[in-house]
């Protein structure tokens, strides 16, 4: 239960901003409202309704924080002073409060997941930070255009690595960390295509489709990031960001899908047959006698582990056949 009386005090403490020391408060805790906005969503308290309710609540709780009644929900009423602080434009004081650091004025852009003049946003100055940051940043990040929310991610996922953090994949995929998937991309453009209102802005996305199907995931090689932003405008202008999520991706979604090593498995699982690219792994589910008929007895017995034909087992043995008897399979399979 917050002591009103010693919450009150905090507006009067000596390094309380300006404006909190001259705001007026009320003699007795005000009533608890439906309408208002509490940090502690659980108790109904720590109001957060201006700026200076903000920085007071922030300040009782830091020095709360520890309490028994606050351990299951201090990440959370972490993260609503963090998400008021930014409304009220006072983040760099509600965060040197949650931090106690003493001089985040002073301290360096770098701590910051996005830097402009005279505006410093998502403060990231110890692991918590970067985690209440990376949990903000997912829940706002469609507020901003895709070349801030890009930056901000990409800052975020750098203090991540330094602390030691995991945040959200969202993270990673807005700051263009990953690869696409082919079929994904086309899909994208393709439904965009089609119910674009702009013909020559329709004709263009579905070109972008064709080149991909043809050249594959390579033909977007370095200009990525370009297209997302290209992609989003269009979404912006035909009014579809309400729709990612639903029958529609983010830029971010379908451009950075997997990760380095989501994409890495996918190229291993792959070998070239009869001028077919196919998956081991679906492979190895076929029955025995398909390889047996066509490579010889035993084939399928000498690539098994367990009992089982072995995807990374099979490649090997595949790639030491010759070009006409993976010809003659590649025919077999297009029969089955």
């Amino acid at each position: 239960m917050v002591d009103y009386s010693e919450w009150k005090a905090c507006a009067s403490e000596d390094d309380a901003p300006a404006y909190v020391k001259s705001a007026s408060f009320a003699e007795e805790a005000p009533a608890v409202s439906r309408r208002s906005f509490y940090a502690d969503a659980v108790n109904l308290e720590l109001p957060c309704n201006s700026r200076e309710e903000t920085w007071a609540s922030a300040r009782y709780f830091s020095k709360h924080a520890n309490d028994e009644g606050y351990a299951r929900i201090r990440a959370d009423i972490e993260y609503n002073l963090q998400k008021a602080a930014e409304m009220f434009g006072i983040a760099d004081d509600v965060a040197r409060v949650l931090t106690h650091t003493e001089e985040v004025k002073t301290a360096s852009d770098a701590d910051y997941g996005w830097v402009r003049p005279g505006e410093r946003k998502y403060p990231m100055f110890d692991a918590h930070g970067v985690k209440l940051a990376a949990a903000y940043f997912e829940d706002n990040k469609f507020k901003y255009p895709f070349p801030m929310r890009s930056e901000i991610a990409k800052n975020i996922l750098k203090k991540a690595s330094e602390f030691g953090v995991d945040v959200p994949d969202g993270v990673r995929k807005t700051a263009g960390h990953g690869v696409a998937r082919p079929d994904n991309v086309i899909n994208e453009l393709v439904i965009r295509a089609e119910l674009c209102h702009d013909p020559d802005t329709g004709l263009a996305l579905a070109k972008m489709a064709e080149h991909v199907a043809e050249k594959g995931i390579e033909a977007l090689d370095g200009t990525t990031d370009k297209i997302a932003e290209l992609v989003e405008d269009v979404d912006v202008i035909e009014n579809w960001r309400g729709r990612y999520g639903k029958d529609m991706s983010a830029p971010e979604d379908f451009l950075f899908d997997m990760d380095v090593k989501q994409a890495e498995a996918i190229v291993n699982d792959v070998i070239e047959i009869g001028g077919d690219a196919l998956s081991l792994s679906k492979l190895a589910e076929l029955p025995d006698e398909v390889f047996d008929n066509v490579l010889g007895e035993g084939f399928a017995d000498s690539v098994k582990e367990a009992g089982a034909i072995d995807p990374k087992k099979l490649g090997e043995a595949l790639a030491a056949k010759s070009v006409e008897d993976l010809n003659e399979l590649s025919g077999a399979l297009r029969r089955l």
